[in-house]
C-alpha cells in the first residue's frame, strides 16, 4: 500500500500513555501487477470502493522488553473490526536535517482475512495475511 498514515504518541517512560493509530487506504494497493491490484480492489477482497481504508486504532499499550510495546486495539478491514495485539519495536532513534527528533518502528502480525469477510478463494489461497510494517515518526 502506497498510501499509509497515522499519529504515535510515544512515551518513552510512561508506554502506557502512548498511542497509535493507522489508516491505510485501500485504493493504494500496488502488488506491481495492475490487473492483480484492480482485483485487490474488487469486492472478492477488499471492496476499496465500499469500504476505502483499513484502520488499526489502539486501545492500551504496555512496555515489553528490550525497546518493544505490546500495543492492543481494534482492526478494521472491510467493516469488520477485531480486536488486535501486535509487538511494536523501536528501531533507531535520530535528528533529522531539521534538527527534529525522529524514531523508528516496525511491527509484523498476521490476521486471518476470513474474519473480515474476504472470503474469495479460501482454501486455494491462504487464508492468512501477513502484515510488515516499518515506520517513523518525527517527535512534534
Amino acid at each position: 500500500f502506497n498510501d499509509v498514515s497515522g499519529t504515535i504518541n510515544y512515551d518513552e517512560k510512561n508506554p502506557e500513555k502512548s498511542n497509535v493509530e493507522v489508516v491505510i487506504k485501500k485504493a493504494s494497493v500496488d502488488t506491481q501487477v495492475k490487473k492483480r491490484d484492480e482485483h485487490l480492489k474488487s469486492p472478492d477482497f477488499f471492496a476499496a470502493k465500499q469500504y476505502p481504508v483499513m484502520t488499526f486504532k489502539s486501545k492500551s499499550v504496555k512496555a515489553g522488553s528490550a525497546d518493544t510495546m505490546e500495543v492492543t486495539g481494534d482492526f478494521t478491514v472491510k467493516g469488520v473490526t477485531k480486536p488486535m495485539t501486535v509487538t511494536v519495536k523501536k528501531t533507531g532513534e535520530t535528528k533529522n536535517q531539521r534538527g527534529q527528533t525522529v524514531m523508528g518502528f516496525a511491527t509484523e502480525f498476521s490476521f486471518k482475512r476470513s474474519d473480515h469477510n474476504i472470503n474469495y478463494m479460501v482454501g486455494p489461497v491462504s487464508d492468512e495475511v501477513r502484515v510488515m510494517l516499518s515506520f517513523e515518526a518525527v517527535q512534534s
